[in-house]
């Protein structure tokens, strides 16, 4: 029988049993719930003891758009540092290049010792992944192993493979949730109103939210006489 030293079956069966259970969730509609099973997937089949999906609709290429995010064991100034790395260190150099990051430790590691917050957070195995053809879509972050170890070429396949189909499905919702938005009269005012939460996109609350955020002003002389 043929020897498969390099592991290359047991690669590619670990990648199709990845890519099925991705495929299940085709069936979500929205992008959040998207991206939290999607990062729960991910961590358990890398092993990674922290994650971060971090997603940025630019629909108007200069930067603004909606983002989205899903986390796992990060607190919330894990993932502040974590964003400011967009501009520089692991994300950013996954983001300028298109490119999978993979480091055993990134606090020995030259291309980011010297970064102070790598430093002082003491960062170890890293796994860094662009989501999307460039320009990314966002980034798939995963920091840290729940078992001793560091990060394989399996799990730099896997991750790759989630990348590319996370890409896909989010594009997808993505386009559907601007359609949503685009035949929404209501989108503008419930979000001036805080009142994002709010069931309904018809014409008619529409009108009532645009009296709530503008109320008509009547002029005594205008008051009905009886």
């Amino acid at each position: 029988m043929h020897e498969d030293p390099g592991g290359s079956g047991v690669r590619l069966r670990h990648e199709r049993d990845l890519y099925r259970r991705l495929l299940d969730l085709s069936e979500q509609t929205d992008v959040e719930p998207l991206l939290q099973e999607a990062l729960g997937l991910i961590v358990e089949v890398t092993g990674a003891s922290r994650g971060l999906i971090d997603l940025h609709d630019a629909v108007d290429g200069n930067g603004g758009g909606r983002r989205w995010s899903a986390v796992h064991e990060l607190s919330e100034g894990q993932v502040a540092s974590a964003r400011e790395a967009m501009s520089t260190g692991i994300i950013a150099r996954a983001l300028a290049t298109g490119r999978t990051i993979v480091t055993a430790s990134a606090a020995d590691d030259p291309r980011f010792r010297d970064r102070e917050s790598v430093q002082m957070a003491r960062i170890d195995a890293v796994i860094c992944a662009p989501i999307g053809t460039f320009p990314p879509l966002g980034v798939l972050y995963l920091q840290g192993r729940v078992e001793p170890g560091v990060f394989d070429e399996k799990d730099r396949a896997a991750a790759e493979v989630f990348a590319r189909q996370v890409a896909a499905l989010a594009d997808r919702l993505l386009v559907l949730r601007r359609q949503r938005d685009d035949d929404d009269p209501t989108r503008g005012l419930r979000t001036e109103l805080r009142t994002t939460s709010l069931v309904g996109r018809s014409k008619a609350l529409a009108r009532v939210l645009r009296e709530a955020a503008w109320p008509v002003l009547i002029v005594p002389g205008d008051l009905p006489s009886h």
